[in-house]
């Protein structure tokens, strides 16, 4: 390599770790042979670097969030999950409504695929601009209290999506076991539209507690996982499945929990996802939210949950 291409090469490397977003520092870190555990918090301290009054409210203003006791810690430390009652969070009726009509559309114009494994995004974050029913319900009290003090401040919303998962018969990708590759934790909520069974191919996951211990006995985890490898170092009767009626939730850290979904081997899966980082997180979600500047002008809390302020 010539002292130019060095030179450029160096150069880019300054750029992205000045203005660049966790994602472009990952993939230089990774370029130069630093995994993510040493990547993820050198590119959370540059975030913070660039804007340490900017963290430091973030921080300072989970206060603001209104509190109700029998939330306080729902998403447990130690094991990284909690399960959430129907009718905990307000407003979840009319989005029941709203995801059962897009997945009744849905199926109308789709094509029978016999035995594919694959999740129908039916509601993504583009939707949010046409139905504030759901942008209420996504950035409610509860859930800001439940993901804030979780993550340790104002949580900023990643992404909002709609999952239908028709009957399949099969085994890979997301249905396999996983961690998301994000950051070091999150909130992820799950609400069922519609009553959940095992059968149905629910969100299924390891605690935290007993993903640590599988995953500190597995060579290169950050990957997708055949049942019969994890379950040397637990038992399947540790797997939690987020089933239940409709209206009941789950949070759970992708981060830090083993998991998977979609196995719908005798049903189906009709549930709405909501994922909450840190500000500080060095990466954005897959598909994550771009807000328009006029929503919550008045309501600073939920602009700094979009990012806004």
């Amino acid at each position: 390599m010539n002292m130019t291409t060095t030179t450029a090469r160096a150069g880019r490397v300054l750029r992205a770790l000045a203005t660049g977003d966790g994602r472009q520092i990952r993939s230089y870190a990774e370029r130069l042979g630093i995994n993510s555990e040493v990547a993820y918090p050198i590119a959370s301290t540059i975030k913070f670097v660039r804007n340490p009054l900017r963290a430091a409210r973030y921080k300072s203003s989970l206060r603001l969030i209104k509190r109700r006791p029998e939330l306080v810690q729902l998403q447990d430390e130690k094991t990284g999950w909690g399960k959430i009652v129907p009718g905990t969070v307000p407003g979840i009726e009319p989005v029941i409504a709203l995801m059962r009509k897009l997945r009744d559309d849905y199926r109308k114009t789709m094509k029978e695929e016999k035995d594919a494994f694959y999740i129908r995004t039916i509601f993504s974050p583009k939707h949010l601009s046409d139905h504030k029913e759901v942008l209420d319900f996504v950035l409610s009290d509860e859930l800001l209290q439940i993901a804030g003090e979780y993550l340790g401040g104002v949580p900023v919303l990643m992404t909002v999506q709609g999952w239908w998962t028709p009957r399949n018969e099969t085994k890979a990708g997301s249905q396999l076991f996983h961690i998301d590759n994000i950051d070091h934790r999150q909130a992820k909520f799950f609400f069922n539209m519609e009553d959940l069974e095992s059968s149905g191919g629910p969100f299924s996951f390891l605690p935290a507690d007993i993903s640590k211990h599988v995953l500190e006995r597995l060579p290169n985890w950050r990957r997708r996982i055949e049942d019969e490898e994890v379950f040397q170092h637990c038992k399947p009767s540790d797997v939690i499945e987020a089933s239940g009626p409709t209206g009941a939730g789950f949070v759970v850290d992708g981060c830090r929990c083993l998991h998977y979904g979609g196995r719908a081997r005798n049903g189906e899966r009709l549930v709405l996802m909501v994922s909450f980082g840190r500000y500080l997180s060095p990466m954005d979600a897959a598909v994550n939210v771009t807000p328009d500047a006029s929503w919550y002008a008045d309501d600073p809390l939920r602009r700094m949950a979009l990012a806004l302020d």
